[in-house]
């Protein structure tokens, strides 16, 4: 067994020996696509990932890289499988790369970070005019918004929100856009990093509001007419 890359051959024959260089070499390590539940790691804390495949050796000291970020730590397990301790994270799908001795080896697509999910618990509810904080997380549930300050991203419908700002794993205020719904409620989406979640039927656009009359009455002359209204937009 040998985790080393190319080696020289010597043979000895009494007191006359003979070698070659670069003559021998050992096998690379070959990932498989087997790494253990390779989709949908948390976002909010450390994990370990199982990477396996062949060519680990026998106890040989390993390293390994999830996307383009060293493994916290990475401990063999047997000539076919690793451990790697990895913290939090939000990017997309991620290679994983590892190294036994001198071999490396490399799996491209082969694990990602669950996406941020959102659970409406009441419709979100605002003005057309738009310039109206909101949280996600407090008329919905909200999950996988990492335990870090990334960026987010919230669209109201099809148009984005004026800001976003990330609060905690399960909080996002964002300012709404300005604009107006006739029809079912509209889907909201976040990001975060690289990953998506969405939820139909979850903001709407208040709708106009008529509070008074003046007069409330009018001659049949006809005459000028006053309303008080809100929520008409700008």
């Amino acid at each position: 067994a040998g985790g080393v890359g190319t080696r020289a051959f010597v043979v000895t024959t009494g007191s006359l020996f003979g070698s070659m260089p670069e003559a021998l070499t050992y096998d690379a390590v070959q990932l498989t696509s087997g790494v253990a539940a390779n989709n949908g790691f948390p976002t909010d804390g450390e994990f370990v990932v199982q990477v396996y495949g062949s060519g680990f050796g026998n106890t040989f000291t390993v390293s390994a890289r999830l996307g383009g970020t060293a493994c916290e730590e990475t401990a063999w397990a047997s000539a076919t499988s690793i451990e790697c301790k990895r913290d939090q994270g939000v990017a997309g799908t991620r290679r994983v790369a590892v190294t036994a001795g001198q071999r490396p080896g490399t799996i491209t697509h082969a694990l990602s970070y669950n996406a941020p999910l959102i659970q409406a618990n009441a419709e979100i509810l605002v003005p057309v005019a738009g310039n109206t904080n909101f949280t996600l997380g407090a008329a919905s549930n909200v999950t996988g918004m990492g335990v870090a300050d990334y960026t987010a991203g919230v669209r109201f419908g099809a148009t984005g929100c004026e800001s976003s700002v990330w609060l905690s794993d399960t909080q996002v205020e964002s300012i709404a856009p300005s604009g107006f719904r006739v029809g079912p409620p509209l889907p909201l989406a976040v990001t975060v990093g690289q990953q998506v979640g969405t939820v139909d039927g979850a903001g709407s656009y208040s709708p106009p509001v008529l509070i008074s009359v003046s007069p409330p009455t009018n001659p049949t002359a006809g005459g000028e007419v006053y309303f008080r209204t809100e929520n008409l937009g700008s």
